[in-house]
């Protein structure tokens, strides 16, 4: 497990030339969906109707903290962080990586966490996702806590 220790003053993202940040809609949930199962972040067996209907009665999940980036292909990025402090999602497609779509999307769940006054944030990931981690450190994020499956 990661996590981020937040401040007061929490930097704005800087979004990549064309990314354009969209509120959280259930119209963009297909795109979402598609890219968190093309990503592993989903079981596969979980259709999209079954994953919207588990988002709108998750008490953990706050459409403010759910994040689509766009861009002209159409879902860019997507986030999804937790009422908890938690960041559940963090997806980006294969043509929007290494542009810093990743760092913006958490930039901005850092910004949003921080204007509710929470002191840090927390994620998890698999031990083998070596950019995922290398994002993470770049964003100050640091291991303190380890689970073996």
């Amino acid at each position: 497990m990661l996590r981020k220790a937040l401040g007061a003053e929490q930097a704005v993202p800087r979004w990549p030339q064309g990314g354009e940040l969209r509120p959280w809609s259930p119209a963009s949930a297909p795109a979402a969906h598609a890219l968190l199962l093309a990503t592993g972040q989903l079981e596969p067996s979980l259709d999209c109707a079954q994953w919207l209907e588990q988002l709108q009665a998750d008490p953990e999940v706050c459409p403010r903290l759910c994040l689509s980036v766009f861009d002209a292909s159409g879902l860019a990025g997507f986030a999804m962080g937790w009422a908890s402090t938690f960041i559940r999602h963090l997806a980006v497609q294969p043509h929007a990586r290494r542009h810093g779509l990743g760092a913006a999307l958490l930039t901005q769940l850092f910004f949003l966490y921080s204007q509710r006054g929470e002191a840090f944030v927390d994620l998890t990931l698999r031990a083998d996702n070596t950019d995922a981690r290398r994002l993470y450190a770049r964003a100050g994020m640091f291991e303190f806590r380890r689970y073996t499956l």
